[in-house]
């Protein structure tokens, strides 16, 4: 039998406070852990029609957000920041654009711009770390002169250090002076100039070695490059602790930790950890290092991996980070491969057909920037899914980063190759003191517009009410006074430049007073501050076309002038109606050739891309709007009393209607219950009832909003003076889908402005509502 003596009970006592004190810091790294990501788990893709510009275009672009360590697209951002900015990062357009249900369109009117580099950012706050930035350029028509390259060879240990007298895995990679790799063959050498072996890079200039350093001896590295001998030095060896090494076998990998002679009193018996984690999900993997050992193999077995980038960190048993490793687990359920043909010529159009194999597809929406084949017009730094999957972990530039999820390319090298490339990363971006010390306050998203107000009238009294009317957006709505005469309107839908009428009432007879009003609207249009733009790719993007080039007369090579932004609506004839349109919604009046053209209500509604459907045997109206690849409903407003059944519309003709209001996009109030479009209808009667309450107009303040989401408009061909010329192959753009939607059976015709190309190319990015991507470039021959 045991006995139980005073030092068993301090063991035992020892034993409980140190597993107690594991136990919480567990805890605290699982809170601090979700804390820190979710407030980073969002970001933002521009797809642009192109990148090179000439002058007197304008920027075409598709906004996609994501939640990338969750896979899913963000449905809560609604408010997206966008501006450009020249080479000395003044700020010189600014945007607010509208995303609804993880999309977004806009464009950026650069024909006021000179020739230059400019750079392109976008931001769901205006004032975060993880935003979007994408150099563009406008050409002019001088010639372009190289400078020397000088190289950069690079040497990374796995794991972020060397350890003496084990075996070390060692990255390194070579850079040009412009960010561009360059691939070479070298030596590693000791430190009196004995080789130790060879070592040669992919086509990316990385490449990895292994070394067992000795303690208190010197390596390097060296090449030849461009007849110049390049000699790099490898860091110190630490003398104690633990290295990492993982090697990828199949779809699995396996975690080497490597120790030293030196270092076993020091880490016998005590508690390591791994920790497997994302920015959304962690696991943890606990081990020790027995007696005398001095490996520790640890297999990753590919069902316990994460999709996409895994941060492989471990931690001593004070939590202290020792090495960390980024590995891959591929995504191939994660994408939606789509494929396009040529389907047939019709008068000056082409007819194309975007399709997938994929079964079961969720609802989705794609971009697509169809340009002259072999253009020097497109040069994103990140593709959609390298945006999304990469750059949320990596640091710094990657070149060619949409190599790395290519279907054309072999998996098996292309896993190796970005195998490669997340060993020279090193670290992930995230610093483990900013995780554990984060801020746990939120951050806060913008979701529309708050009008704010105070009423300066001696007459005015709290409680008295204010209405705010805007036919423009479809918006009427009544807000009490507080204590202090003023009034907040918060997730309104305001376009930039709207004006909106504001009126106050008094009594029971509700007589209108025209207020003097003190109004803004929040947030301002130049909400962005904070950002560090990156300046060390932006030559390199552009340097890929090194060759001289002579544009002759650019300058006019766009005719002057654009399509005017009108409205057609096809009959029986084209007639130009009366509607005034902004973009997002468009209020028609009823005219007498509308009204023979369209008995009921519901086909006028049918006609402008709702699915209607009427149930003659009940008299039901069901109307849907598809947005995203999915069916909603619309918020309707008879005569300003929102819907819950749509019957009434069903014997109700358009000759008992003043005026439609029609806006797809989303109602004057944000949130969930406007995402399948508004629909206001006026009837005359209930015109009638407002015209007899008083003409507001002498007895309302007009206010212009100087901020509020930015007009969309419909694309345009530029008018370039020839389509054969070189200037146009290789610069201009031949047209720009920024909504297009695989059907249920995974297919989509759209057609183009026929340019008379022999071939084109279609750069397609895309997404599911449940997450998946997609991303493709496609050469089209045109039969």
């Amino acid at each position: 039998m045991l006995k139980i003596t005073p030092l068993i009970l301090l063991i035992l006592f020892s034993f409980s406070v140190k597993t107690s004190a594991q136990e919480e810091q567990d805890v605290k790294l699982q809170e601090d852990y979700t804390n820190y990501f979710s407030n980073q788990d969002k970001s933002v893709y521009l797809h642009l029609n192109k990148t090179t510009f000439l002058p007197k275009e304008e920027l075409w672009f598709a906004a996609y957000t994501y939640q990338p360590f969750s896979n899913i697209p963000d449905l809560k951002t609604t408010n997206l920041q966008v501006a450009l900015f020249d080479e000395r990062n003044r700020k010189i357009i600014s945007k607010v654009i509208l995303a609804n249900g993880g999309k977004g369109t806009g464009f950026l009117n650069l024909k006021k711009l000179r020739p230059g580099t400019y750079n392109l950012v976008a931001s769901q706050d205006g004032n975060t770390s993880n935003f979007f930035q994408q150099p563009i350029r406008i050409i002019s028509g001088k010639s372009k002169s190289t400078g020397p390259r000088n190289f950069d060879l690079q040497l990374l240990p796995e794991g972020g250090h060397l350890l003496a007298d084990t075996e070390n895995s060692v990255g390194f990679k070579v850079l040009d002076s412009n960010g561009e790799a360059k691939e070479i063959e070298g030596f590693l050498l000791d430190e009196a100039g004995d080789t130790l072996k060879a070592i040669n890079s992919n086509q990316f200039g990385m490449g990895k070695f292994q070394i067992v350093p000795k303690s208190g001896k010197s390596y390097r590295v060296v090449t030849m490059i461009d007849s110049i001998q390049i000699s790099t030095m490898l860091p110190d060896a630490k003398t104690t602790g633990i290295n990492l090494s993982i090697e990828r076998l199949g779809n699995d990998y396996m975690a080497r930790l490597n120790t030293n002679k030196q270092s076993l009193d020091k880490i016998d018996d005590e508690n390591f950890k791994m920790v497997i984690h994302n920015g959304s999900e962690i696991k943890k993997l606990a081990f020790k290092f027995e007696k005398d050992e001095l490996r520790k193999i640890l297999p990753l077995k590919n069902e316990i991996l994460f999709n996409g980038i895994n941060i492989v960190t471990v931690f001593d048993e004070d939590f202290n980070p020792l090495v960390e490793r980024m590995i891959y687990k591929d995504i191939a359920d994660q994408r939606v491969p789509v494929s396009a043909n040529f389907v047939k010529s019709q008068n000056d159009s082409l007819v194309l057909n975007v399709s997938t194999t994929l079964d079961s597809l969720a609802a989705n929406s794609l971009s697509i920037s169809v340009l002259p084949a072999e253009n020097k017009s497109y040069h994103p730094k990140h593709n959609l899914i390298s945006h999304f999957e990469l750059k949320p972990y990596v640091k710094g530039n990657i070149e060619h980063p949409e190599y790395y999820f290519a279907s054309e390319v072999n998996l098996r090298r292309r896993l190796y190759d970005l195998d490669l490339l997340l060993l020279n990363q090193g670290w992930s971006k995230y610093e483990w003191p900013e995780i554990f010390e984060a801020d746990k306050t939120s951050s806060s998203l913008k979701n529309g517009f708050t009008l704010q107000g105070t009423v300066n009238n001696d007459r005015t009294e709290p409680g008295d009410k204010v209405f705010l009317k805007s036919d423009e957006i479809g918006l009427f709505e009544i807000v009490d006074l507080d204590e202090n005469k003023s009034f907040e309107l918060s997730r309104l839908f305001i376009l930039d430049s709207t004006n909106i009428s504001i009126g106050v009432t008094q009594g029971k007879k509700q007589k209108i007073i025209k207020p003097k009003l003190y109004v803004k609207v929040l947030p301002p249009n130049d909400h962005f501050s904070n950002l560090r733009l990156s300046e060390e790719d932006k030559q390199a993007i552009f340097d890929n076309d090194r060759a001289t080039y002579q544009l002759g007369d650019y300058r006019n090579f766009i005719r002057t002038g654009e399509s005017l932004d009108t409205i057609t609506v096809t009959a029986s004839r084209k007639k130009e109606m009366g509607i005034e349109n902004n973009g997002f919604g468009d209020k028609v009046e009823m005219n007498e050739e509308t009204k023979k053209q369209y008995l009921f209500v519901t086909s006028y509604i049918s006609m402008n891309g709702f699915k209607v459907r009427r149930d003659n045997m009940n008299g039901q109206v069901y109307i849907y709007n598809r947005r995203f690849g999915r069916l909603f409903e619309p918020v309707i407003q008879l005569d300003g009393v929102t819907l819950v059944d749509y019957s009434i519309l069903y014997n109700l003709q358009t000759s008992d209607v003043e005026s439609i209001y029609i806006n797809q996009n989303g109602g004057a109030v944000m949130g969930k219950t406007s995402f399948g479009g508004i629909i206001r209808i006026n009837t005359l009667s209930g015109q009638k009832r407002a015209n007899n309450s008083g003409d507001y107009s002498p007895n309302t303040y007009e206010f212009l909003s100087n901020t509020g989401f930015a007009r969309d408009k419909e694309f345009y061909t530029p008018q370039y003076r020839s389509y054969t010329d070189d200037l146009f192959n290789n610069y201009g753009v031949i047209d720009w889908k920024n909504n297009i939607s695989l059907n249920e059976d995974g297919k989509s015709s759209f057609k183009i402005l026929n340019t008379l190309q022999n071939k084109v190319d279609l750069f397609i990015e895309g997404m599911t509502v449940d997450g998946k991507l997609i991303s493709e470039k496609i050469t089209l021959e045109l039969n």
